[in-house]
């Protein structure tokens, strides 16, 4: 991990050389926020990471937040909102979500979390407020953009 930190802080140094202080900043919040503990991903881990996917219904969960985002996108036409949810609904990005869902549930959860999970996803309450999590993560997601680069920008005027 102090070789990953010496090398994200050599890239930061080089970036912000050349002046590009927020993209620094963010790579450097990016490392942060992906670092955590790594945990093997037995086949236990792995086929409870895919029963509670199965119960998450990923792709219902994605289309409802994909025309959520795209009824957000500042400045974007009818045919680019359109765009962005195929792009976001598209079988083959799907199938990469789903393969990353696996891998980093089976990497920060324990196979009984996951069951617990997939038992509380598995009732109607949770199903409905699955259906809900589109537009409310739709919601999040616009706030942060708008308030990320004010905050990057402010932690980069101190050095």
């Amino acid at each position: 991990m102090a070789a990953a930190a010496n090398h994200i802080g050599r890239i930061v140094a080089c970036v912000t050389a050349n002046g590009v202080r927020v993209a620094a900043a963010i790579t450097l919040a990016l490392w942060v926020l992906a670092s955590g503990p790594a945990v093997a991903q037995t086949a236990e881990a792995l086929a409870a990471a895919d029963r509670l996917i199965a119960v998450q219904k990923p792709a219902e969960m994605m289309k409802d937040m994909a025309a959520n985002v795209a009824a957000r996108l500042p400045g974007a036409s009818d045919q680019q909102k359109q765009a962005f949810i195929s792009e976001m609904t598209d079988p083959g990005f799907m199938a990469r979500y789903q393969d990353q869902m696996r891998i980093v549930m089976a990497k920060h959860l324990t196979a009984e979390e996951m069951d617990a999970l997939a038992e509380f996803y598995s009732k109607p309450v949770a199903q409905s407020a699955m259906k809900k999590m589109g537009a409310t993560t739709a919601e999040m997601m616009t706030f942060l953009q708008g308030e990320i680069p004010a905050m990057v920008g402010r932690i980069m005027k101190n050095p």
